[in-house]
């Protein structure tokens, strides 16, 4: 509901119990007058929901999006850490037959 929205209907409000007040109405105008100002509060909170659960709709597939990005960056990440590790001992295997054929030249 909009400022704008809010400020009219308590003008709305004011304007019907400051007639009842002026102006003897019976009851059945005074509660027409009532229930148009309900309804105009029913139809806008109405549009609110809707937007509301659209708005709600939107943010849920923005999150599914980035959690499936996430979990693709995490098995990326799990996938490089295997590959580095992978490195590491080979260059380890690779550095222990180097000092071993170093050692075997030297004597």
């Amino acid at each position: 509901m909009s400022m704008s929205d809010t400020s009219r209907l308590i003008k709305e409000s004011r304007r019907i119990v400051d007639a009842s007040n002026d102006v003897n109405l019976n009851s059945g105008t005074l509660l027409n007058m009532i229930l148009e100002i309900v309804t105009g509060i029913d139809s806008t909170m109405r549009r609110m929901e809707t937007s509301m659960e659209k708005r709600l709709d939107d943010l849920k597939q923005d999150f599914l999006t980035v959690s499936a990005r996430v979990r693709t960056l995490e098995n990326q990440a799990s996938d490089v850490n295997k590959k580095l590790s992978d490195c590491e001992t080979s260059c380890q295997g690779v550095s222990n037959l180097f000092d071993q054929v170093s050692g075997q030249v030297k004597t």
